[in-house]
């Protein structure tokens, strides 16, 4: 029995000794520019006068973005920047038809970024606004939430909520969908 059990151990020490060892692999190290092109439904007062919107922005991080990145910590920053155009939506009125003119809003902003998971990642960004309607503007302040889920090492596709809020006027609310292509991938 004694020698049993002394043979195991050799064993397992012999075996342990030309065993491999693998070093600890590092997160993948992420990129950090990305180009979206947001697809917008107005909802609520914003709604009623106008019926979607489309848009391109830029956005940075430090080496937060890509499909691969778990990131030691939880937060990063973030900041963006971009515009839409909001199309206008033709009623009728006092039986006579109208069509609203179009909506351009631009904006420049800063918040937090999250990977929690791989594949995944949740922006959360506020910041000044313009919003330009027939020729007038108007400043203001916008926070955009969205999240995104990379379909492949270079795109990127995800929900969002828009919110936009000028001086005496009602709030500006969207639903969006996101969709996008990240910089720099080999």
């Amino acid at each position: 029995m004694r020698t049993v059990f002394t043979a195991i151990l050799a064993l397992l020490i012999a075996l342990n000794s030309f065993a491999q060892t693998d070093e600890p692999s590092r997160p993948e190290k992420g990129k950090s520019q990305l180009v979206s092109l947001d697809l917008h439904a107005p909802v609520g007062v914003f709604a009623r006068s106008q019926f979607a919107g489309a848009g391109l922005n830029y956005s940075w991080s430090n080496h937060r973005y890509g499909s691969n990145v778990v990131h030691p910590k939880l937060i990063g920053f973030t900041a963006n920047a971009g515009g839409d155009y909001y199309f206008g939506r033709r009623i009728r009125t006092a039986g006579h038809p109208f069509q609203y003119g179009g909506y351009i809003y631009g904006w420049l902003m800063a918040g937090i970024i999250s990977n929690p998971w791989t594949f995944t990642q949740f922006t959360l960004m506020g910041g000044p606004t313009v919003g330009i309607y027939k020729g007038y503007s108007d400043m203001g302040f916008g926070v955009n939430f969205f999240g995104s889920y990379f379909i492949n090492r270079r795109i990127a596709i995800g929900p969002g909520i828009t919110y936009k809020k000028h001086p005496n006027a009602d709030a500006l609310w969207t639903g969006s969908i996101r969709i996008s292509y990240l910089f720099g991938v080999k």
